[in-house]
């Protein structure tokens, strides 16, 4: 593999007290500006070409910028901002850039990757590889890198970003520098690794790679879900007093247009890292969760799907289990089911909409209901929002569905006669 010496030096986040921007009212909608620049460095046609080379089926994720809202030196921002290339494990890694390299269609110039002790005094941490590329004449930044090192990345513009005054330097480098080295150990297969304590660094808890999310804000999974279906209630200026709707082509249509240009982040990013350890855990592989086409609709079974839908109008999805099912194989089993979730779909950046659908197949299967209900991303019970969410927003979440139909018409999906609702 091709190193640059000066690039990779770099590559390993100059220092832990970088402010990497983490701004006030993060969790809200990204509109205006900060929404078109994560629509600019999308760069479709690129993701296209690259899905070629590394098709999607084969378990990558090809998808855009880990976040636009970096304010820092060159290399971070790059970082950010890069096209990613999340792969399942680390001989795909290998196996991403061989392909690459070897195609004609793309231009390699110089790439980085970990640097492993060249300095102790730099907070040795990210252990992907970032990689200089020409595509028809145009540079771009390419980040090919393992689920757990996309775990690294939001865990340090989460808890890391901005001078902690409790906490000094070096004790944050040598801490990042193990949370480095669990990920890696989840990567080589140890799935026995401690976890590295932020407090036995000197660091303070709120940084931890685990850190202790915040409590629910409706006690008990039955109560939470009864207070979203009392509000099932939809009022809009097409359906009002009703708690499902069927649309006609027109109203397809009407809700396709009037999908907000706006993208929603995860509202429960302090449980995303506790939620990937049990995944992990419980030897779960994120190659149950795929990219919907065509192709791949026609294979679906009668069920649940949880679905989200990038700022592309790309469509992940995978497949929900009823608790009751979940109940039922790990008394078969004895073993905890490893359980994914919207916000594992497109990791660590904001999504257009989210939700399920719903699969009957006779014959071949079709689209019967689809909802707009997502906890990481609307309905969020860790957040003092979700009165707000539902009693305010939870229309214009239902709204968001119209990206959903557009996306599906795009691959040719048919969903006619869809039952409609937001729970």
């Amino acid at each position: 593999m091709l190193t640059c010496r000066k690039l990779a030096t770099l590559l390993i986040l100059t220092t832990l007290v970088v402010s990497v921007s983490v701004q006030a009212g993060e969790k809200d909608p990204v509109t205006g500006d900060v929404y078109a620049q994560f629509q600019q460095l999308q760069y479709p046609q690129l993701q296209s070409e690259l899905d070629l080379i590394v098709p999607e089926s084969g378990g990558y994720l090809i998808t855009g910028p880990l976040d636009v809202r970096v304010s820092t030196d060159d290399i971070v921002d790059r970082i950010y901002r890069a096209i990613r290339i999340v792969c399942p494990d680390l001989a795909s890694v290998d196996s991403v850039i061989s392909a690459i390299k070897s195609t004609q269609e793309i231009s390699v110039g110089s790439m980085a990757n970990h640097l492993s002790t060249a300095s102790k005094k730099e907070p040795v941490g990210f252990r992907g590889v970032l990689m200089d590329i020409t595509w028809q004449d145009k540079s771009f930044s390419l980040l090919i890198c393992t689920t757990q090192q996309i775990r690294w990345l939001i865990w340090f513009k989460q808890f890391v970003s901005g001078t902690i005054p409790d906490a000094g330097v070096e004790s944050l480098q040598k801490y990042s520098e193990s949370v480095s080295d669990y990920l890696y150990q989840l990567d080589l297969g140890n799935l026995q690794a401690e976890p590295p304590v932020a407090t036995d660094f000197g660091v303070p808890e709120r940084c931890d790679i685990f850190a202790t999310p915040p409590d629910y804000v409706i006690q008990g999974y039955d109560n939470y879900m009864n207070y979203l279906y009392a509000h099932r209630e939809i009022r809009t200026d097409f359906a009002r007093g009703v708690k499902a709707f069927v649309p006609t082509d027109s109203l397809l249509d009407l809700i396709i247009n009037r999908a907000p240009a706006e993208a929603f982040p995860n509202k429960e990013a302090p449980m995303l890292q506790n939620e990937y350890r049990k995944f992990f855990g419980r030897n779960g592989d994120v190659r149950v969760m795929e990219t919907l086409t065509a192709a791949g609709f026609d294979t679906l079974q009668t069920g649940e799907y949880f679905f989200a839908v990038g700022i592309t109008g790309k469509i992940r999805f995978g497949r929900e289990l009823l608790r009751a099912e979940v109940e039922r194989i790990e008394k078969e089993t004895g073993q905890k089911v490893p359980r994914a979730n919207h916000a594992f779909l497109f990791p660590g950046e904001p999504i257009l909409t989210a939700g399920a659908f719903f699969v009957e197949r006779n014959g071949s299967p079709k689209i019967v209901e689809i909802t707009a209900q997502s906890g990481h991303y609307f309905y969020s019970n860790v957040s003092p929002t979700i009165r707000e969410d539902i009693s305010l927003r939870s229309d214009h979440y239902l709204m968001t569905l119209g990206h959903f139909f557009k996306a599906l018409r795009s691959l040719g999906i048919e969903y006619g006669d869809v039952l409609v609702s937001k729970f």
